[in-house]
């Protein structure tokens, strides 16, 4: 991520310079640079770039075009990403309701707005729903796409999600293998894989395999994308809850707080990872005794919450975090 932050910067500049800024070669850059920054977790910088390109490109290009949709698509996706669940639902769901009508519902960009929706959904906590559509989403995606396409094996790895956020852990587990057997074909979603491996395992209770498939997602995840990327934050946060669940809170305590440094330093102290973060700090320090180190971590966290919707799972756990669940 980091170099391809770097290398479309520079492309953006010699197009702005020879093509201007309203060419739709120029635009795409621009578009392609804002999921970029959104990936490495810069989501105020991501949020302020979808704002500026949205309406430029619509001026150009239609409020209809793909172009222009991908780019609301992509400022939803901010939206979910920072906690603002109700806004990210809104906004995805016209665009789902534009690209029905304008490309027909097998189009790729229609059964993708499906799949996010689901995550939005489930995110919120609206299971129930959420287990309904990304069981249909599923199906109309692999039947109109193929199970290899990329958005086929997003839409099975949001359903082997949704099943293990509604306990029904038995289903999760017989569709992992075609899961991993698939990605093992396209040679994609390797990291993503690993770590819906482990977390399963972990909502499983077997923790001593859900440690181990931990600590390899942890692994590869810094092999492929560096010790800084936001995925690997989030492997190592990961193996942090297995120790904690396993008793072994020195350990625990040790992996939250470098998480909580690196992610204090690569994402800010407001983004919603590092929230996250001190949350499961407060929940081991408190478990250790330490009350009142505790309580300035969730001090701190309340107030970086403000601007979180009251049904994330993150505001939804506040009065229990001092147990550490």
């Amino acid at each position: 991520m980091q170099a391809a932050d770097r290398e479309l910067q520079a492309l953006l500049a010699d197009r702005r310079r020879v093509l201007g800024d309203d060419h739709l070669a120029t635009l795409t850059t621009r578009y392609y640079l804002a999921r970029v920054v959104t990936r490495r977790g810069r989501l105020a910088d991501a949020r302020a770039r979808f704002s500026r390109l949205a309406p430029h490109a619509a001026m150009l290009l239609g409020d209809e075009d793909r172009l222009v949709l991908e780019i609301r698509h992509g400022a939803a996706v901010v939206e979910a990403l920072s906690g603002r669940l109700a806004a990210a639902e809104a906004a995805l769901e016209e665009i789902h309701a534009v690209r029905n009508r304008v490309y027909g519902p097998g189009d790729p960009d229609t059964l993708a707005t499906r799949e996010q929706l689901v995550w939005v959904v489930g995110t919120a906590g609206r299971v129930s729903t959420a287990l309904a559509e990304s069981s249909r989403v599923l199906q109309d995606t692999v039947r109109v796409l193929g199970e290899h396409h990329p958005h086929s094996l997003a839409a099975l790895y949001r359903r082997i999600w949704v099943l293990g956020l509604a306990g029904r852990r038995a289903e999760a587990f017989d569709l992992l293998p075609r899961f991993e057997a698939l990605t093992r074909e396209v040679g994609a979603d390797e990291l993503r894989c690993a770590s819906l491996t482990a977390w399963l395992l972990r909502l499983d209770g077997r923790l001593d395999s859900a440690a181990r498939a931990s600590a390899a997602a942890v692994d590869l995840h810094t092999e492929v994308l560096g010790p800084h990327e936001v995925e690997t934050m989030r492997s190592l946060d990961a193996l942090g809850l297995v120790h904690l669940l396993q008793g072994r809170l020195p350990a625990a305590e040790t992996i939250f707080r470098d998480v909580l440094d690196r992610r204090i330093r690569e994402l800010g102290e407001e983004h919603l990872d590092t929230l996250v973060a001190r949350m499961h700090l407060a929940g081991v320090l408190m478990r250790r005794g330490h009350f009142s180190a505790a309580a300035r971590e969730l001090a701190l966290m309340r107030d970086g919450v403000r601007g979180v919707d009251p049904e994330h799972p993150l505001v939804r756990r506040l009065p229990d975090v001092g147990w550490g669940r």
